[in-house]
């Protein structure tokens, strides 16, 4: 049965009229029995209340795929496929016809879908909400308060003005009770959720510019509450005089519950689990139905459904072990299900023909949500550029800010149920928040795309470009233990005579972010006391080097792996580092940090503003083995003179002995005797650069050997496994490697790298593979 609600909206002395002031009709249907008899005795499948509501879920995910598919090139938000994929399967796509909507979402089954919905929602919102740090807001500057406040108010008082200008124009409903003052709240704010979840989708959350859009989105997002409980009871005051103070008195009742009581419970289980250990299921099981209580808790004080399990998920610790393992439980199955059916619960509501067939009289409407958003693109920006950010990022934090999503439709859908919003209302709400959001995320792809920024030519360095008496600048990138010994064994074999220049080394400990939204980059204090095995292994070796040459900066970013590399573009800019140290595992079982690791590696020697050396190993690797025997694959072209120059900064190290391997192409093809000759420079100034004079110095050895094919250079190849302790090559050389460039099992590595890395004889034997900066150094403004 299915009951439809008739609000009357004002008295004959305009007043609003509440929720009990209704008619009401009852239409009843057959009741569908749940599992099917089968097809083959004659029983439509269509007819059992399961079947039907697998085969609505899955439509709307192959449609929602096949959108993505589609749209994704134009650079749109899951927001805007599914709420068209909603449309598609409502009365403005296939609902026009008469079978389709009896037989596949008939009204019989409406509901199932919206329960399924709320359940998704409510769901969806707890994820959300654990991800975010409220502690991010007592650490926001003065910078961040004003840019959120100001594109808060400016908006609210704009979209205000309108909505009264045109007060006698957009229909009675929409300017009657506290509606005026709610619709210009909710389009004045900026939930932090659309924000995450579209930067996110376009890896956009370690830029600057991201994290100032998340932080800002964050404090409006503790505006947005405040609105909701203050409209909320103004909304229960309308029946009965004390309704908005018992309103407020049981909200205030429940956000305390949640807080004084809830949250102490949730650390003590944190204090339970051992040491990286993880928390109890059935603790998960009890918090994520406490979820779902939480919002029945609120929709029955008369609040959203929305704000129980937001208020829950926000006082819930986020991160490990309690947050991330909520997340890893209840965002899939949210995401990926439960939601799918709430966008069909969107869209059963939009028919896009009866707005367009009076699209003049929803003119002033729509421009009530154009002025919201222009007045909030322009505050931000004006705000922006006070506090002297660039124009161009002004305009693209201006644009973020005037993301709507799903929270938005939401709203709008809550103030249908309430009878605040007619069909038609609620149409022109969640066509104007798609279209807004259409336009505005290919805007931001353009203008803002943290790949290809440019870099400022004294960022720029290269490990050929530092001379020998300044300090080297590493960057060293760690996801785990595992490889910490083969670093720190590589770094001793730069602690050089006293007399020398010193090494800053910054180690950047790259952790997946997992239960938050916003990302983390860490500067820790070397005098700290961390738990953390990487930095604390390396702030060891630090303290191990008597003299002061020696300089340890540990970072830890908290992000997730597809744009961690921002964080290590931003210290390697920060510090001038001219080697960015990263790590390639070769093994057989692979952890999905390796993985990340693999695939991070060709984005960093794509768009560093550094040398990448990546550091291939496969064996177990002990601390202590020193790496004294060090061998040079010298190809020619600037990357191979570049594992030249790091190979002569090792050459100072007591004990150590450098063997360059000099192949040499016995045809000279045209256009390579510039590049011969830059090698003959590059081979003399490593042999003279030393103090021992040169080609007397017993450390340093130049092998030459005349290649004539490419069996001849792979046999060569082969000769060095187990010959030194590290074997070091440029990743690109021009000559005799195109034919070799399709049997590639890692083309990161280059050919020879790859080649050098696949022989069984140097399992034992790590291979640093380097690479050249491939940033344009440039000046700009921009």
């Amino acid at each position: 049965m299915i009951t439809l609600t008739d609000y009357s909206i004002d008295n004959k002395d305009g007043s609003f009229i509440g929720m009990n002031d209704v008619t009401t009709t009852k239409i009843c249907h057959p009741e569908l029995s749940i599992t099917s008899n089968g097809f083959w005795r004659g029983e439509d499948s269509l007819n059992s209340k399961l079947s039907m509501f697998m085969v609505q879920i899955s439509l709307m995910i192959i449609i929602t795929r096949m959108l993505y598919i589609v749209l994704r090139p134009l650079k749109q938000t899951r927001f805007v496929v599914e709420i068209l994929a909603g449309i598609i399967l409502g009365p403005s796509g296939f609902g026009r016809n008469k079978t389709w909507k009896r037989e596949v979402f008939p009204e019989s089954g409406e509901n199932l879908i919206r329960t399924s919905g709320v359940l998704g929602l409510a769901l969806f919102l707890f994820s959300v909400s654990v991800k975010m740090n409220p502690k991010l807001i007592l650490k926001s500057g003065k910078k961040l308060l004003i840019i959120s406040i100001v594109a808060i108010f400016i908006p609210f008082l704009a979209t205000t003005f309108v909505v009264i200008f045109f007060a006698t124009i957009i229909p009675a409903n929409i300017v009657k009770g506290p509606f005026v003052m709610f619709l210009s709240a909710n389009l004045a704010i900026t939930c932090f959720p659309n924000v995450s979840l579209a930067l996110s989708e376009f890896d956009m959350l370690n830029s600057e510019l991201g994290r100032l859009a998340l932080n800002s989105a964050l404090i409006n997002e503790y505006f947005g509450w405040f609105f909701m409980a203050f409209f909320t009871a103004m909304d229960q005051g309308q029946n009965k005089k004390l309704g908005a103070l018992w309103s407020l008195l049981s909200l205030a009742a429940l956000i305390l519950f949640i807080v004084f009581i809830v949250r102490p419970m949730m650390n003590w289980v944190i204090r339970k689990v051992p040491k990286g250990g993880t928390v109890k299921e059935e603790y998960l099981v009890i918090i994520l139905l406490g979820s779902l209580v939480s919002s029945f808790m609120s929709d029955m004080i008369g609040a959203s459904m929305a704000f129980g399990p937001m208020m829950l998920g926000l006082a819930t610790p986020n991160g490990p072990p309690l947050g991330s393992a909520l997340i890893e439980r209840s965002e899939l199955i949210a995401m990926e299900v439960f939601m799918p059916m709430m966008y069909i619960t969107f869209g059963m509501r939009i028919n896009v023909d009866d707005v367009f067939s009076e699209w003049r009289i929803w003119i002033p409407f729509v421009s009530v949500f154009v002025v919201a958003h222009f007045s909030k693109l322009a505050s931000t920006m004006a705000t922006a550029l006070f506090f002297q950010v660039k124009l161009k990022n002004a305009f693209v934090l201006g644009l973020i800010m005037s993301l709507s999503g799903v929270l938005d439709v939401v709203v709008s859908l809550h103030l249908w149920s309430r009878g605040l919003l007619d069909d038609k209302a609620y149409t022109v709400a969640v066509l104007c928040s798609c279209f807004i959001t259409a336009i505005i995320t290919p805007l931001v792809a353009y203008l803002y795309d943290p790949f290809k920024r440019r870099i400022k030519s004294s960022v720029t360095r290269t490990i050929s470009q530092v001379k020998s008496d300044e300090v080297l600048q590493l960057v060293t990138c760690v996801h785990s233990v595992e490889p910490v010994p083969l670093i720190i064994n590589l770094l001793q074999t730069f602690d050089s005579d006293p007399g020398a220049s010193g090494i800053n080394l910054c180690v950047v400990n790259m952790v997946e972010i997992l239960g938050r939204a916003a990302p983390l980059l860490i500067h820790h204090d070397t005098d700290e006391d961390t738990d953390d095995p990487v930095i604390k292994a390396f702030l060891n070796y630090s303290d191990r080097v008597i003299s002061s040459r020696f300089l340890v900066k540990p970072f830890t970013t908290i992000s997730p792996y597809r744009t961690m590399h921002q964080d290590i573009y931003k210290v390697a800019n920060d510090n001038q580092a001219s080697l960015i140290i990263q790590t390639f595992p070769l093994k057989d079982m692979f952890t999905k940090a390796d993985h990340a690791m693999r695939s991070m590696t060709a984005i960093l020697t794509t768009h560093s503003p550094s040398s990448v050396g990546i550091l291939v190993y496969a064996a177990p690797l002990v601390l202590g083995r020193g790496i004294n025997r060090i061998g040079v694959v010298f190809w020619g072209g600037s990357d191979d003179r570049e594992a030249l120059a790091l190979s002569s900064w090792m050459a100072r190290k007591d004990g150590v002995t450098i063997t360059v391997h000099r192949y040499i192409v016995q045809k000279v093809t045209a256009g390579i005797e510039n590049e011969r000759a830059l090698d003959d420079d590059a081979i003399g100034e490593f042999m003279y650069n030393d103090d021992s004079n040169g080609l007397d110095n017993p450390k340093l050895t130049v092998i030459e050997t005349v290649v004539t094919d490419q069996a001849h250079t792979i046999k060569a190849i082969k000769l060095i496994g187990g010959l030194y302790d590290l074997i070091i090559v440029g990743k690109i050389q021009k000559t005799l490697s195109a034919g070799l460039t399709e049997w590639s099992q890692h083309p990161e590595l280059g050919v020879f790298g790859d080649m050098l890395a696949s022989f069984e004889t140097l399992k034992t034997c790590p291979v640093l593979v380097l690479h050249g900066t491939a940033v344009v150094s440039e000046n700009s403004n921009d």
